[in-house]
């Protein structure tokens, strides 16, 4: 019950706080609300330095009119590790304990349904999810979609049902791979405007 009430005055807090706006030539950290706002191209995104489990970030997001970042190309990963090494001052913040204790920010893919089956549910909806990696670190791209794991996922400390990416080189990957973790490991996360 007191998590459920924390993460309620956090959304609060978070609502009263923060709408950040994007500026269409320049990154900007909104200091108030926590948002570090940037954009690839036309598209809006923000990383939120907030710590809370997928689920809650995923919640949070619909709230802005967003979603947990689907990462579907090689310039938006690009734009989007950019962006993290931006925040270096903050990776000591956002730490996976069941992914190495390494730096993890959220993004939008799970495998919450059936294991090995990675999707995009960026707004934890469920509705209108889209595939693009079966399997472990051994699997495949589905239709050759777009992904960046690191020597993952591995599914290795059992119940790694979340993605983030590690912004720093680890264990298993380089710096800018996506990791499976579990989803109650409470860190920031990046999220897409629809």
């Amino acid at each position: 019950m007191k998590k459920i009430f924390l993460y309620a005055i956090t959304f609060i807090l978070l609502l009263i706080a923060c709408k950040s706006e994007s500026d269409d030539t320049e990154d900007s950290t909104d200091t108030i609300a926590n948002i570090y706002s940037f954009e690839i191209g036309e598209q809006s995104y923000a990383v939120v330095l907030e710590n809370l489990d997928w689920e809650s970030a995923a919640a949070y997001a619909v709230t802005q009119d967003a979603y947990l970042t689907e990462i579907n190309s090689e310039e938006e990963q690009d734009g989007i590790f950019e962006a993290l090494l931006n925040l270096s001052d903050y990776y000591e913040d956002t730490i996976a304990p069941d992914g190495g204790d390494y730096t993890h920010f959220w993004i939008g893919a799970n495998d919450f349904d059936n294991e090995g089956e990675w999707v995009w549910d960026g707004n934890n909806d469920g509705e209108d999810v889209s595939q693009f990696w079966e399997g472990t670190q051994e699997g495949v791209a589905i239709d050759n979609l777009y992904n960046n794991w690191g020597y993952e996922p591995s599914n290795g400390a059992s119940g790694q049902d979340a993605a983030g990416i590690v912004p720093v080189a680890w264990t298993n990957g380089e710096a800018g791979t996506w990791n499976d973790i579990q989803r109650t490991n409470t860190l920031y996360f990046i999220i897409e405007y629809n």
